[in-house]
């Protein structure tokens, strides 16, 4: 994944954060999470890479003891030597960032994903690069804290996404109200 073999660090902050991102997509995508900067020696097509647009803006000072208290933002990719693989890649991640399966996840190991952007074509350079390109921005919430592997929990457990509502109107009811009331 996200690894070098000289130094391996502590599963906190962001390394944790891109840590997560790589199980989730290689579990929706299929395929490896790799930092933006490591893309000399390009993985074979389709891959997703990650980049740290703001290491950490400071949400409160008042953390004291218990952590640092912070958002990061990350830009992620998804590259493909195939158009519309690309696109549909980022929808999917996309999705799953802002579904409550994989938030769950984050939220685990006091990590919240606070905004996910739109996606969009970013591809540069057509004609010359050898792949399409199409991605996000997200933010999240971190609190600073070091995890253990054996801490994180990354089974699926299907979130009830159904929406329960009571209907506006009843056509059966009315219709049998009405069939009683000419009764």
């Amino acid at each position: 994944m996200i690894q070098d073999d000289n130094f391996q660090p502590e599963l906190r902050d962001h390394y944790l954060v891109a840590y997560i991102l790589g199980e989730l997509v290689n579990r929706v995508l299929g395929c490896d999470l790799i930092a933006q900067a490591d893309t000399g020696d390009r993985e074979d097509y389709p891959f997703v890479t990650f980049n740290f647009v703001t290491m950490e803006s400071d949400e409160t000072s008042d953390w004291l003891e218990d952590g640092m208290v912070y958002t990061t933002q990350l830009q992620l990719d998804c590259h493909s030597d195939n158009l519309y693989q690309a696109a549909q890649m980022a929808q999917k991640l996309h999705s799953a960032l802002c579904g409550r399966t994989y938030r769950n996840w984050f939220k685990s190991v006091d990590i919240v994903p606070q905004r996910v952007l739109g996606t969009s074509n970013r591809t540069m350079l057509e004609g010359i690069n050898y792949d399409h390109d199409y991605g996000f921005d997200v933010e999240f919430l971190v609190k600073s804290k070091a995890w253990t592997e054996d801490q994180l929990n990354f089974d699926v457990i299907p979130a009830n996404e159904e929406i329960e509502s009571v209907g506006v109107s009843d056509s059966n009811y009315h219709k049998e109200k009405t069939n009683a009331d000419d009764n």
